[in-house]
């Protein structure tokens, strides 16, 4: 494969990636739409479905300053979706956790999505589901080889 197929190939599964996107939120939208919820709190709350972080942990992937960081969670403390605690580590630093309401409610949400994504995989014949299958391991093998503090840039160049 020559290095141009290759980059058209990547383009066009970008491409198809694009489009399948407005399809499949028309699956889901009314998960989504009764969500009284601003994108940066949507984006914290599913950063501490891993597990619970420091203002300048949830900042960092925001691009945002932990001040920022602050009036957010302030807000998601407010209606009961996250907590506020002690690290057991280092007692100066707060650290900022899902409560049970949060929680349920990420679920939820990638329940939904996954709903979505059976109601698409069950339109596909089972030869169609095996490629997909290998083409999911084989993307899955590659995010697992990459190293963790591998990002992507805004001009798409992996830093």
């Amino acid at each position: 494969m020559t290095a141009g197929e290759r980059r058209r190939l990547v383009e066009h599964i970008l491409e198809v990636s694009r489009g399948m996107a407005p399809l499949m939120r028309r699956w889901r939208t009314h998960d989504w739409i009764d969500l009284e919820l601003s994108m940066p709190q949507l984006k914290v709350l599913f950063l501490l479905h891993d597990g619970g972080k420091s203002m300048r942990q949830l900042s960092q992937p925001l691009g945002v300053t932990p001040q920022t960081v602050t009036g957010i969670v302030d807000r998601l403390v407010e209606m009961g979706l996250v907590t506020r605690g002690e690290s057991q580590d280092d007692r100066r630093f707060v650290l900022t956790s899902l409560s049970a309401q949060g929680r349920q409610l990420v679920e939820r949400l990638q329940v939904a999505g996954e709903r979505a994504t059976m109601r698409l995989l069950d339109q596909l014949t089972i030869e169609d589901l095996r490629t997909v299958d290998r083409a999911l391991e084989a993307i899955y093998g590659a995010a697992q080889a990459m190293p963790l503090d591998k990002h992507i840039t805004e001009s798409g160049r992996s830093e």
